[in-house]
């Protein structure tokens, strides 16, 4: 994708998939599990992605975007054009809705990003499902970061809650002796902009 950081690895999903996604942390092994339905007439299957010790090492993953290709439903070929990808900024879960390069009435258009939104696991929910159609979403990459900068200098909502808390763990740990032991992973601090302006 040529909007994606140099960084970054794709993967894409083999076959188009429905909209939604769901996701799973297993509260044991901190394990994330990505669900998506695949459309495989004349029955449906799914695709199950793992990404071990997600809640602790969720730094490992943000060179990561999965994408993938609408299921399109009759003729439409609209959303045959039209995907979703996920990329992780911290604990964060970020949904982006796609144009893949497409034809449209004689004119090429090159692939881009329609809109974005965000999903952070509540600290009390193990189960998430994620519905673009009902989700927040942004048109900007700037409105996008205004919200994002506002949602986490207030700290009032399960999402900023949640945030925070991830950030609290991870830099949290117990030595051999079972003391408290404080460290700031090195690069940390960039998800952590919005707790020195709260």
């Amino acid at each position: 994708m040529l909007f994606l950081d140099k960084l970054m690895k794709e993967y894409r999903f083999p076959q188009p998939t429905q909209a939604e996604s769901y996701y799973y942390i297993d509260p044991v092994s901190g394990d994330l599990y990505i669900t998506r339905v695949a459309l495989m007439r004349p029955t449906e299957k799914a695709f199950l992605l793992r990404l071990a010790q997600f809640k602790s090492r969720w730094l490992d993953f943000q060179n990561i975007f999965i994408s993938g290709v609408r299921a399109s439903t009759g003729t439409s070929k609209s959303l045959e054009a039209s995907g979703t990808g996920v990329m992780f900024i911290g604990p964060e879960i970020r949904h982006i809705e796609l144009d893949f390069f497409r034809h449209i009435a004689g004119r090429a258009l090159p692939e881009r990003v329609s809109s974005r939104s965000s999903v952070v696991f509540p600290t009390n929910d193990q189960v998430v499902l994620y519905n673009p159609a009902l989700a927040m979403k942004f048109y900007t990459y700037t409105a996008f970061m205004l919200w994002n900068l506002r949602d986490r200098a207030r700290g009032e909502s399960k999402r900023a809650k949640a945030y925070d808390n991830y950030l609290l763990e991870a830099c949290m740990s117990l030595d051999t002796a079972g003391k408290p032991h404080w460290k700031i992973p090195e690069g940390f601090l960039q998800f952590a902009f919005a707790s020195v302006l709260g």
